[in-house]
């Protein structure tokens, strides 16, 4: 059983579960209208490329589906490109 840590300061970087710290709210987190266009930007961006990639794809189901399959990988990939550059953006601003 892991006992509290009561040796820590309150300016600890640290999120660890050990105390009180980590539960606060920090600079960067995702709140407010960060946390919606975030949410919608992982969840509506895929879909509307899919879509867009479905009306492209043609009058035939494969042609349809292949169009939406590309589309889908495409705002998937386009989420996870700005996430990662975000996060490594944020991380390289925390060491300065």
């Amino acid at each position: 059983m892991d006992k509290p840590n009561t040796t820590s300061t309150a300016g600890c970087p640290s999120r660890c579960a050990r105390c009180g710290i980590g539960d606060a709210p920090q600079a960067g987190d995702l709140r407010g209208w960060r946390l919606s266009v975030g949410a919608v930007a992982v969840f509506v961006l895929p879909l509307l490329t899919a879509i867009a990639g479905a009306s492209l794809g043609g009058d035939g189901k494969v042609g349809q589906f292949v169009g939406a399959a590309v589309g889908l990988f495409t705002g998937l990939a386009t989420v996870v490109t700005i996430a990662a550059m975000r996060r490594r953006s944020k991380a390289m601003r925390k060491e300065s």
